[in-house]
């Protein structure tokens, strides 16, 4: 819908209060109100052939005669945001407001044009006025909803988005277009509420299914997306995505079978990609099948050779097991050029210079990777404890206690990097006790 067949059914009601303006005019006032009304009526007639500039034309000696009815004044607007002057379609309704500030109605259509005009925070103060004027409408309040988000208060959109769809309890689809403002308000247990009640609703809704998973992945709770999409897949939905998805969640589980599995499932339902390839490596060296491992990262280099997340995946692994550390180098330079902010690739690049000996290149590579995840969320115990080890193999003994102490900080159960530090801390003090 239009914003001028927004605003005009939003205020069909205007009509007939035009109707009741004209035969209640007040004693000695009939004159006024009745050459009014019949220029009101004259301009209708231009509307409706079409003829803006005389309906304006009848508007304005409308508003002549009467220039104390906000009505007319918002009908003069109408007609001049037809005829595209935006600026004198807001002159006249802010007219009509200053006439009449408790008409609802005249407050949304305000509201409806500001927004249209880009002046998201004028939108916003017209609907909350219209709402305090009267009892507002739903149309009103999904547009106050649509403001907000447009301004990114997110916050703010998904409350009044929650309150319609509350007051709308079979309109499943307020309640998803509110679950995605509280995820993006950073509010996701209300989000989650939100999708339950969608799912609810609207059974067969896999998007619905999809996006609680997620939720639930995000926030480091693998199970419950794995109960999430299970229930999906039970119900007959049939999908690679989702068991792309499944199989990652029971690989943040541990369930590495399972995610096996159901990355597997995925390639039977044609999700033949570099990234189920790499999926199904990561579980196979979790499960030990080291060749296996390695058939399945090739297999995704083959399709896409040049895929960063391929080519660490594969280099790591020989990084870590110390085995073909030529090619794991190759391959980890190769991720690197690709992806040179990615701390996690530098982080493997470094390692596999240390496993080679290489350790000042260990050294330059492993700071560089733990200041790229530095206060974010990629930032992992993994990269504290391989640059410690570069230090304590260059004999730069105090930074490598300080970086494992950093290490143990994040992850106070890492067994290996305490034993470490208990026996470098131990060779200091027989140092200094000689």
């Amino acid at each position: 819908m239009g914003v001028l067949a927004a605003v005009v059914a939003g205020c069909a009601g205007s009509v007939y209060r035009m109707v009741e303006y004209w035969q209640g005019a007040p004693p000695g006032r009939e004159y006024e109100r009745s050459e009014a009304f019949a220029h009101f009526l004259l301009a209708v007639g231009s509307v409706h052939r079409g003829d803006h500039a005389a309906a304006e034309k009848q508007w304005r000696s409308a508003v002549e005669a009467d220039p104390e009815s906000g009505e007319l004044y918002f009908w003069l607007a109408v007609n001049r945001w037809k005829r595209g002057y935006a600026d004198g379609a807001v002159e006249a309704l802010e007219r009509a407001l200053q006439l009449d500030p408790d008409a609802e109605e005249i407050w949304f259509a305000a509201g409806r044009i500001y927004q249209a005009m880009g002046r998201a925070e004028d939108a916003v103060e017209a609907f909350v006025r219209g709402m305090e004027a009267g009892t507002g409408d739903d149309r009103a309040r999904r547009e106050l909803s649509w403001v907000y988000a447009e301004l990114g208060r997110w916050e703010d959109a998904a409350k009044e988005m929650a309150a319609l769809a509350q007051d709308n309890p079979e309109a499943m689809a307020l309640r998803y277009s509110a679950a995605g403002m509280f995820m993006k308000a950073g509010r996701t247990e209300e989000a989650v509420f939100q999708l339950e009640a969608v799912i609810g609703g609207w059974p067969d809704s896999a998007v619905a299914y999809i996006q609680l998973a997620q939720i639930h992945l995000d926030d480091g709770s693998p199970e419950r997306a794995i109960r999430v999409l299970g229930r999906l897949v039970k119900s007959g939905f049939a999908d690679a995505n989702v068991h792309v998805m499944l199989g990652v969640a029971h690989l943040s589980s541990e369930h590495h079978e399972e995610a096996l599995r159901e990355f597997r499932e995925a390639l039977k339902l044609g999700s033949g990609g570099a990234l189920v390839h790499i999926y199904i490596g990561l579980s196979l060296d979790m499960l030990g099948r080291y060749e296996d491992a390695v058939t399945a990262f090739e297999k995704a280099l083959g399709l896409d050779p040049a895929n960063p997340e391929a080519l660490n995946s594969l280099g790591y692994m020989f990084a870590e097991r110390g085995v073909q550390l030529d090619r794991s180098v190759e391959l980890l330079e190769k991720a690197a050029r690709l992806s040179p902010e990615a701390g996690h690739i530098i982080d493997s690049l470094g390692w596999a210079y240390f496993k080679s000996g290489r350790f000042a290149e260990a050294v330059e590579q492993l700071e560089r990777a733990a200041q790229l995840v530095e206060g974010t969320e990629q930032d992992d115990v993994v990269i504290h404890d391989h640059l410690g080890d570069a230090y304590h193999a260059l004999g730069r003994k105090e930074e490598a206690v300080l970086r494992w102490k950093h290490a143990l900080e994040m992850a106070p159960e890492e067994k290996e990097v305490r034993e470490k530090l208990k026996m470098a801390e131990d060779r200091t003090r027989s140092q200094v006790d000689e």
